[in-house]
């Protein structure tokens, strides 16, 4: 069976603010089979809330992909961060990927990473696994790299990507088929590898604390040199990187910044932080999601589909520029139980567009809306609020012109509101709402002259404030 006689390097680049620390690693570089483990065995066990970093090289002539990667604690997941990256010069071919597994739950002893792979024919294969402490536990992936010789060269180079954060850890993995790989310009030697008639080597270097361009490198010298490779990198953030207003640097997992996760506008990026939030017992993503004071304008729809995420927007004004849109959906469907989530603190504007709705509440049992400001959806087919199949709290079409029908949830015996027009009292309009009849499932509000209590019409874009108790 031949041998897998490589060259190999991993590069680890720590930011000089950052608190990300390489706890633990370890390598096995004699598999010859399916599947391949990596035993970290210099603790007594994983930390939870750290990330395991794995890189795994093989070379066959058969077609061989990475199954699976998987770890002693079931509850950990692995994904690929780059890769697969193939170097067919070689012979045979070579190939490399990396995995993560970010906000691990501790194992309950020496953590094993196990690499399966699918193929069949034979193959020799390496697998590095290293636990990282002060990684960003949410969304840690920043950037990627990777690239091959195209000939055989004497320097092994990932290609840059810049950065969107400043305090990072570069984690790359190199691979040659001849020659010795030696520590890139800048790096620091840490462990080093005999593999076959080759070598490997993992290293670090201190990063000032900015977003240049990055990229991982590595040396090839001694007999073999130069040869065909392969270099990966993958960059992670820190647990305390922020942007410019950020409102939490330092957080848990159940509350987060929008601002800090990837998206082409506010809508998208808040979405990719409803997805990264950690799930309850009931499957549902469950936290508080803030965006940093401002004005924003977007074109994605913003969907918040658990009743257990609240959006703080800190004031925030957010104006929607798409048509035949909706700018937030609350939804939950009833399959579901009853959260305790919902919108606070939220501007919420239209741009005048055709059909385009506010606030979407679709088929919710329960939902907090605090501090609520939604306007200028005035557009042909436009709606402020909209209740769809909403299952407690609802418009009721018994209204009129001059009085409302809200449907509540049901009380005990009825409903005490106290209504106003705000909009009314602001112009000093000689007229008020106020509380006609209730039931236990519904409240009538009614505008009357001020003089004669005469029912009256409200304005088209009047305002109205209720306070409701159950008795």
């Amino acid at each position: 069976m031949k041998k897998l006689a490589l060259s190999l390097v991993l590069l680890l680049a720590l930011p000089a603010f950052a608190t990300i620390t390489d706890v633990q690693n370890n390598s096995n570089f004699a598999c010859t089979s399916s599947p391949c483990t990596v035993t970290l065995n210099t603790r007594p066990h994983t930390t939870t809330g750290n990330l395991i970093a794995v890189w795994t090289v093989w070379q066959s002539s058969a077609t061989y992909t990475v199954n699976n990667v998987l770890d002693s604690n079931s509850l950990n997941s692995f994904v690929s961060a780059v890769g697969p990256t193939v170097q067919s010069a070689s012979s045979p071919p070579l190939t490399a990927q990396i995995f993560y597994a970010k906000s691990i739950q501790a194992s309950s002893g020496h953590d094993v990473v196990t690499v399966t792979f699918a193929g069949s024919g034979s193959i020799s294969a390496g697998v590095v696994a290293v636990e990282y402490s002060g990684l960003d536990q949410n969304y840690p992936l920043d950037s990627v790299s990777a690239g091959y010789s195209y000939s055989t060269g004497a320097l092994l180079d990932s290609g840059t990507a810049a950065p969107a954060n400043a305090n990072l850890l570069v984690f790359g993995g190199g691979a040659s088929d001849g020659g010795s790989a030696s520590a890139g310009g800048g790096f620091t030697s840490i462990q080093a590898h005999a593999i076959g008639s080759g070598s490997g080597i993992t290293e670090q270097m201190i990063v000032t604390g900015n977003n240049t361009l990055q990229r991982a490198t590595a040396g090839l010298t001694g007999v073999g040199s130069p040869g065909n490779w392969v270099m990966q990198m993958a960059v992670f953030r820190d647990a305390s990187w922020t942007v410019g207003g950020g409102w939490t640097p330092a957080r848990s997992g159940q509350v987060v910044d929008a601002s800090q996760f990837p998206g082409t506008d506010i809508g998208a990026k808040i979405n990719n932080a409803v997805a990264a939030l950690p799930l309850n017992p009931a499957s549902k993503p469950f936290g508080t999601i803030g965006i940093d004071f401002g004005s924003y304008s977007f074109s994605t729809p913003i969907v918040i589909n658990s009743p257990y995420v609240t959006l703080d927007c800190h004031n925030s004004r957010l104006t929607l520029t798409a048509s035949s849109a909706t700018a937030i959906t609350l939804s939950d469907p009833p399959t579901t139980y009853a959260g305790k989530g919902g919108i606070r603190n939220c501007h919420v504007f239209g741009n005048g567009s055709a059909s385009q709705i506010g606030i979407m509440l679709n088929e919710v049992t329960w939902s907090k809306l605090e501090s609520l400001e939604v306007s200028d959806f005035n557009g042909t087919g436009s709606i402020a609020i909209l209740f769809s199949n909403t299952q407690q709290f609802t418009e009721n079409n018994g209204g009129t012109a001059t009085a409302g029908i809200l449907a509540m949830p049901a009380a005990a015996n009825g409903w005490s509101c106290a209504v106003d027009d705000l909009t009314a009292a602001a112009a000093n309009v000689a007229y008020n709402t106020r509380q006609t009849a209730s039931s236990t499932t519904t409240v009538t509000v009614q505008n009357q002259t001020t003089s004669t209590g005469t029912p009256i019409a409200w304005g088209a874009n009047d305002i109205l404030r209720m306070s409701c108790l159950p008795y």
